[in-house]
């Protein structure tokens, strides 16, 4: 009997979600190199209609088929309906998940420890096995394994009680494009954290992989698609604004809940859309969440210790920049620091700011040059000319980044 009530806890722990919706954003740039499933998919979003279906409603197969999960945890993150009605894919129950090369599986065979232990799956997707020896995993779910193994050791064993789980998943591969500093093709592997817990790749790990979303990033639309098993595309629109407005509203310094840790399978694509014309989201708080990049590169130039290019956290203000390239020196004025960047549409634009009273709201951006003049320098203009003659123009040292 406690045999019995053992299995069935093991098997009730295998879960499944899927996400699926439709949307639209125009996007052509990565077609030449990226996976035909990504083009399609991007070719897709290029030619969709303006509207997105609710998948929350109940009568859409798709929703119908998302499960109630029990609040799996996850790298400390529990179980819930980020945008819409998403499930978080409890990532190590999916029953869906086919084992391929370079997955880890436990298997545990109650009463015979002898035929347990952690094993990966080799290259020609086979497992390695004391007594059985040279068992196919590959392409089988973790139940068909489960199966397999079962009806092998029937033939030594009566009845035998057997457990697979997977506790490392193969590195996969994400397609990003769109908004975002390196859009193309990555790879995304997990990394262990405490005994069985796994950091699982969500959006926000995706997007960080990619450098980070760029100024121009609508992250109030961000299209993931993913091909179910049947072949099908199914697509959806998240906002991953309205989680980071309330991860800053709350200031708990804690992850956030949303839809950024919707976890991610293998061949999924992530599209980030442009704002519209004249729409502007708060960089700031983009720049503190874990959608933007870890640095941005700006170069400081003049009157400063270290003078060079530097890397900023990107909510950094023009102070803290000239403080990063190691401060001012003596003959610094502070009253006339010029910050010259390239603006959307590609001009140069300039501004002074008076750092002597510490008048700076200035968020630094990528590729911003900073100058301290000197004090006896006439203008800033012939000074500037004078420090970056070696590159050419200002437009040449600012195309440089």
């Amino acid at each position: 009997m406690k045999s019995q009530v053992r299995v069935y806890f093991s098997r009730y722990r295998k879960l499944t979600s899927v996400v699926a919706a439709s949307s639209s954003i125009g996007m052509t740039a990565l077609l030449g190199i990226l996976p035909l499933a990504a083009q399609a998919v991007i070719a897709q979003a290029a030619t969709a209609q303006e509207t997105t279906p609710d998948i929350s409603s109940e009568e859409d197969p798709l929703f119908q088929s998302l499960p109630e999960a029990e609040s799996p945890e996850i790298d400390g993150i529990e179980g819930v309906r980020p945008s819409g009605e998403l499930r978080q894919d409890p990532g190590l129950m999916d029953t869906q998940y086919l084992l391929g090369p370079g997955d880890q599986v436990q298997i545990s065979v109650f009463g015979y420890d002898e035929y347990g232990g952690t094993y990966g799956v080799l290259s020609d997707g086979t497992i390695s096995l004391p007594v059985l020896g040279t068992i196919r995993a590959g392409n089988h779910t973790l139940n068909s394994f489960d199966t397999a193994l079962t009806q092998e050791l029937n033939q030594l064993l009566v009845n035998p009680d057997v457990t697979v789980q997977l506790v490392g998943r193969r590195a996969i591969t994400i397609t990003v494009a769109g908004a975002v500093q390196r859009p193309g093709p990555i790879q995304v592997v997990e990394q262990t954290q405490t005994g069985n817990s796994l950091r699982m790749p969500t959006i926000s790990t995706a997007l960080t992989e990619a450098g980070g979303v760029t100024r121009k990033a609508d992250i109030r639309r961000v299209i993931l698609t993913r091909q179910l098993p049947d072949g099908e595309l199914a697509s959806t629109t998240l906002n991953l604004w309205d989680s980071i407005w309330v991860e800053d509203q709350v200031a708990t310094g804690a992850t956030s809940q949303g839809a950024e840790h919707l976890i991610l399978r293998d061949g999924d694509t992530i599209v980030v859309s442009e704002l519209p014309e004249g729409e502007e989201l708060d960089q700031r708080l983009v720049a503190r969440s874990t959608l933007a990049p870890d640095t941005v590169r700006v170069r400081v130039v003049g009157e400063v210790t270290s003078p060079g290019e530097v890397l900023v956290p990107p909510d950094s203000t023009l102070s803290s920049a000239v403080a990063i390239a190691g401060g001012p020196t003596g003959d610094a004025a502070l009253r006339r620091v010029e910050l010259i960047r390239l603006n959307d549409q590609g001009g140069i634009e300039s501004q002074e700011i008076d750092l002597q009273n510490l008048v700076d709201e200035i968020q630094i951006q990528e590729g911003d040059v900073v100058i301290v003049p000197e004090r006896n320098s006439s203008t800033i203009l012939s000074w500037a000319q004078r420090i970056l003659n070696p590159f050419g123009s200002l437009l040449n040292i600012l195309n440089r980044f």
